[in-house]
């Protein structure tokens, strides 16, 4: 029958197998043989036995009644029958070197195959018709409550795909099933593209923005210094301002690759232990000159030997990004203050100045990309990109760490990060 033949070949598979474990315990060494273990002759209703090259037992025991002129057949599977009872066979030949062989032979009996069969078959004919009979009332009533949502979604689905307008949602059932949970997973979907489509259009018309302003100075620059009666005084100051565009198109450039690939998920840390305290100390010193044309104080307080494991060169742009915003929109006469210390764990840094500060409706939303708050860049004429702050929050986050900020307007601002500690030397 197919449930004996099905059941059959599981009992064939199961014998090769545990053959296969038993003889895989077997070592030879020269014409000789050990077990890395100390071996077990009957498993899982299996009896293995070890024969010589002349068929002789060497170890094991065969069952009662078991024909002991069964021909070892390698590899092969074998049915045995007698008056005393009916056995299944598999034999593995292990060649010990000089011609000679050594056999091994799992041997199980055909009754339990039997009984195996007679449960499965009870099984079948007891469990048919309960799943017949189940399935065909379970599938009237889902159909009958299914259809009527499905349908809603599929119309919706469908209305969304024509129209493009992905604020459209799917009416959410009352009944709170698994359709309930469906929708709601649709219309999270859906708010998540919308937003992911809103950003990335917010995100390249800001960039187009950004690289139209330069791109119009670099070509007035052009035509003014190609002007019949242009000087060499004339020339250079043009080849200045066109440097000067060049290379914040540039910088906008590095940035928005890096945003590029770090949204892919293929921007990739160079994760060494890196010292905080020299690092932090090398920007302060490098920003000390810029600090002084603005006439703010930049002072620091660094507690040494703070080591993270991170990006030197990305942790480095953590503090010049922070620290020239301080002073970019510091007041003449203020101060900024780099505070570096251990506490719980984490290292944590303070940036703090006594500058223009920060509206709270604008704070929520200077980590977005190309954000300005406007009342605050109109005191410079060294306006950025808008993505700073972007990029210090990136920075953190990919150190498994969180930053917070503090400000009020006419006040000042403090930013403060934390990074996971490394235990110093």
């Amino acid at each position: 029958s197919i449930s004996r033949k099905f059941l059959g070949a599981e009992f064939q598979s199961e014998l090769i197998e545990e053959t296969a474990d038993f003889v895989d315990d077997i070592e030879v060494y020269g014409t000789s043989y050990y077990y890395d273990d100390p071996p077990s002759f009957y498993e899982d209703g299996i009896l293995f036995n070890v024969y010589n090259n002349q068929g002789q037992l060497l170890e094991g025991s065969v069952p009662n009644g078991f024909p002991l002129n069964t021909t070892l057949n390698n590899g092969l599977f074998q049915e045995v029958s007698s008056v005393s009872g009916k056995w299944m066979t598999y034999d593995v030949a292990i060649p010990l070197g000089s011609g000679q062989y050594l056999w091994v032979r799992g041997v199980s009996s055909s009754e339990a195959l039997s009984g195996l069969n007679r449960i499965f078959l009870l099984f079948l004919f007891v469990s048919c018709p309960i799943l017949v009979i189940t399935a065909a009332l379970g599938g009237y009533f889902i159909t009958k409550r299914a259809f009527k949502p499905v349908e809603k979604i599929r119309e919706t689905a469908d209305i969304i795909g024509k129209e493009g307008d992905l604020s459209k949602r799917i009416p959410v059932p009352k009944a709170k099933d698994e359709l309930y949970a469906l929708t709601d997973t649709f219309n999270t979907m859906l708010s998540r593209l919308e937003e992911a489509f809103q950003n990335e259009r917010q995100f390249t018309a800001d960039a187009s923005h950004e690289l139209r302003t330069p791109t119009a100075v670099i070509l007035s620059q052009c035509e003014y210094a190609l002007l019949p009666d242009a000087t060499e005084k004339e020339y250079l100051e043009s080849l200045s301002v066109i440097e000067n565009q060049a290379k914040k198109m540039s910088a906008l450039i590095s940035s928005l690759l890096l945003f590029a690939r770090a949204d892919n998920k293929k921007q990739v840390l160079q994760m060494e232990k890196v010292d905080l305290s020299i690092l932090a100390e090398m920007v302060v010193e490098e920003l000390t000159t810029k600090a002084e044309k603005k006439q703010i104080t930049l002072f620091s307080s660094l507690h040494p030997d703070v080591f993270v494991m991170g990006d030197q060169s990305f942790l480095m742009r953590l503090f010049i990004n922070l620290i020239e915003n301080s002073i970019h929109y510091g007041k003449e006469g203020g101060t900024t203050s780099v505070k570096l210390y251990e506490q719980s764990g984490q290292a944590l840094c303070r940036i703090e100045d006594n500058g223009i500060g920060i509206s709270k409706d604008d704070l929520p939303n200077i980590w977005k990309r190309f954000y300005r708050a406007d009342k605050a860049r109109t005191l410079s004429n060294e306006s950025g990109t808008g993505l700073g702050l972007s990029m210090v929050q990136w920075i953190v986050n990919a150190h498994h760490g969180h930053i917070e900020v503090e400000s009020s307007l006419s006040q000042g601002t403090c930013f403060t990060f934390f990074l996971p500690l490394v235990p110093s030397a």
